[in-house]
């Protein structure tokens, strides 16, 4: 991949020096894509990580936002939070409006429970994006942890209005609904939830728990809980069920 990327580099730069082989320059692009893409996509599948590539790239490419931030979406799932922040702060800086940045930077500053700034990075993104729904998902997940249930609730109504087949807001909408004391409509969010998703393990516990509150068995559940490694469902079921 990062051949590829020095070599369209040289390519345009010719095109751009002799406007008159700009046809041939075309051509041979479409030609060495072709057949020299996949061979280089193999190699950095069997040889080289991806990543290592695209970091390789940025070396080239210092001020190239896109793979600054795909390079912060690794450390992500690394864990290396304070790489990822300053790749996308330099992304950020380089273009402002570059919101797929500004969503990973809230994913970081929520994992390093920077609540606020992460709040205005995920409404960054809604803003520009009305249809956003993973921004809403993540600022209604920043409004739950920091007990603001009004504003959680309407961001996880968003994400189900736009995506009725989300699950995991079906689930977190049903979790601020039992503490609010509302078992009754967290239940029918968490049947959709499981409906959606049937191994959806923190629905199951949680309408097991929220059928006792209302004076229904949910040994049921919570067995499916158990069976399915959810922490504290042992727990539960001891509690509710005496087993």
């Amino acid at each position: 991949m990062g051949i590829l990327i020095l070599l369209s580099d040289f390519l345009l730069n010719i095109s751009l020096r002799f406007p008159k082989f700009k046809w041939i320059v075309a051509g041979f692009t479409v030609i060495y894509f072709l057949i020299f893409g996949g061979v280089t996509f193999f190699q950095a599948t069997l040889w080289q990580s991806p990543y290592k590539l695209m970091e390789a790239a940025s070396k080239r490419y210092p001020n190239t936002p896109i793979i600054l931030n795909t390079i912060a979406t690794e450390a992500i799932k690394k864990g290396d939070y304070q790489k990822a922040l300053s790749l996308l702060d330099t992304a950020i800086r380089i273009n402002p409006e570059f919101i797929a940045a500004f969503y990973n930077r809230g994913i970081v500053k929520d994992r390093l429970q920077d609540f606020d700034n992460a709040l205005k990075d995920f409404t960054v993104c809604i803003n520009n994006n009305p249809y956003y729904t993973e921004a809403y998902f993540g600022r209604g997940n920043i409004f739950r942890q920091m007990g603001n249930t009004d504003n959680a609730i309407k961001d996880f109504s968003t994400v189900i209005r736009l995506d009725r087949k989300n699950a995991g807001a079906w689930n977190n909408r049903a979790i601020i609904k039992g503490q609010q004391g509302n078992f009754c409509g967290a239940i029918i969010d968490l049947d959709t939830a499981i409906q959606l998703q049937n191994d959806l393990a923190p629905a199951y516990y949680l309408r097991g728990v929220a059928k006792f509150k209302i004076g229904l068995n949910g040994c049921d559940d919570l067995h499916k809980a158990v069976s399915l490694n959810y922490t504290n469902a042992e727990k539960a079921l001891q509690f509710y069920c005496g087993e």
